[in-house]
This record gives structure tokens, sequence and C-alpha cells, in this order.
């Protein structure tokens, strides 16, 4: 009886690690697919797939504070002199996850894009 109680103890804590943990990677993989369509609008210019990736919240916060400094919006979204760095070759570092947003860390060298040699 002593060692049921024991595996079903062992059990009880182990289960709900390994489901933050599955958790945690189909998250992590669900925010590498957001990012990657969000890198895709901006590297393509494409307003529409843009809308699709970003909050309404965060459209219209975008949208305010460019015609707040009187420039044409959707095309200021895209006048960035830098490209969205590709995040394929970074390390997934942390998930963390809170109501209704989340957000993921990563680690390694970013390219943004902008040229320079590497010493």
């Amino acid at each position: 009886m002593k060692r049921l109680i024991l595996i079903l103890g062992v059990h009880a804590i182990v289960a709900p690690a390994y489901a933050q943990t599955v958790n945690a990677v189909q998250t992590t993989e669900e925010l590498r697919n957001v990012y990657n369509n969000w890198r895709s609008s901006m590297v393509s210019k494409d307003a529409g797939l843009w809308k699709r990736c970003i909050s309404t919240t965060k459209q219209i916060k975008v949208r305010n504070l460019i015609w707040s400094e009187r420039r044409p919006f959707p095309q200021t979204v895209f006048a960035s002199p830098i490209a969205p760095p590709d995040i394929r070759k970074l390390q997934a570092m942390r998930v963390r996850v809170q109501g209704r947003t989340a957000k993921s860390t990563y680690f390694g060298k970013v390219d943004f894009g902008i040229g320079g040699g590497t010493h």
C-alpha cells in the first residue's frame, strides 16, 4: 500500500511538469509561426498579411502613432532601415504566458541585414 501512494505521488508531481513542458514546446512553435508570418509581411511589405499577424489593439496603436507624426499609413510600417531578423538559427530560451499574451526569448547571433563584416 505504501508503494502505491508513493507512485501516485510521483505521477501527480511529474504529470503537470510534463504537461507544462509539452505546452511550452507547443507555445514556442506557435509563437515562432506568428513571428515568421509577421516577418514575412514586413519583408514582402504586405499590409494584408501584417494585419492578420498583429492584434487589433497593436494595429490601432501603430496606426495612431504614425498618424500623429503625420506620416502615411501603412507605408510607414514597412519603412524600417533594418530587416526583421530570422530566428530559425536562434535558440529558444524561454516562453512566458500571462493570460492571453505570450512572450518568447531567443539566444544567438542576430542578423538585422544592415551590412558590415564580421571580425
